[in-house]
């Protein structure tokens, strides 16, 4: 499907549509955890934009390409490309990406163990939070706060996030949570909230069980189009009977 799409477009110079034609192509290969294929589909994406001359989503494919480098623990190129992906938003006055690029790049430099510059990237995202899903600050101030011993500010973020994210996030956060309640020695705390990690696991396992069945479907019916597909484009080209039917004996 990707393939002919990419060669309509290209025919037809359509730029942009071939961005967002290579973005998607990275997006499932990351969900397949295949981060290095999705690289080069990312850079093909960042590649069209700038044939396009749209600066407005310039910074989006960048942004891709530091998260899959992050996911690899690339963390030097990682790095690059946010701060790449940071500057353009601003240029572009797209302020709520640029805070939402500075918070993966504080979770960069936390990976490295450098905690201050982790806190300096958090701190703006944390002062503006219009129009934002803001779990993904409190939970990069949570962490940092406890990776650095500040185990009541870590628990304050911590707690913010089980009312702000996902269940995703929420099961992680409650085991963050339970290590450190059981390091700060209040074990009935502590017991809680491994308990709520285990309900969460428990329901991530229903949900993903249901999803992986939605995509067993999906991908059924749509093979079985394809080989409808198929067989009527071969019946179309196959030329029509003008002659007769003799019996041969």
């Amino acid at each position: 499907y990707y393939r002919k799409a990419i060669a309509a477009s290209k025919e037809t110079k359509q730029y942009l549509l071939l961005s967002k034609i290579y973005s998607q192509m990275g997006e499932i290969l990351e969900y397949q955890n295949m981060y290095e294929e999705a690289i080069p589909a990312y850079q093909k994406s960042y590649e069209y934009t700038l044939l396009s001359e749209d600066s407005v989503t310039l910074s989006m494919p960048l942004r891709d390409i530091a998260g899959a480098y992050y996911e690899l623990g690339q963390m030097d190129s990682a790095l690059a490309y946010y701060q790449k992906a940071y500057e353009i938003a601003l240029e572009t006055k797209k302020r709520k990406r640029a805070l939402e690029i500075l918070v993966e790049l504080a979770a960069a430099y936390r990976d490295q163990g450098d905690y201050m510059k982790s806190f300096e990237n958090l701190y703006p995202s944390l002062q503006d939070s219009t129009g934002r899903k803001m779990s993904p600050t409190y939970y990069g101030l949570g962490k940092t706060c406890m990776l650095t011993g500040r185990l009541d500010s870590a628990a304050y973020w911590l707690n913010r996030v089980c009312l702000d994210g996902d269940i995703y996030k929420r099961v992680e956060v409650y085991d963050l949570l339970g290590r450190i309640e059981k390091g700060r020695g209040n074990y009935e705390r502590s017991a809680h909230y491994f308990d709520l990690y285990r309900q969460c696991q428990d329901s991530i396992v229903k949900v993903d069980q249901s999803e992986q069945i939605r995509r067993i479907k999906a991908l059924y019916d749509y093979n079985l189009r394809e080989r409808e597909n198929q067989r009527l484009t071969l019946a179309n080209e196959r030329p029509p009977f003008t002659g007769s039917l003799r019996a041969v004996f």
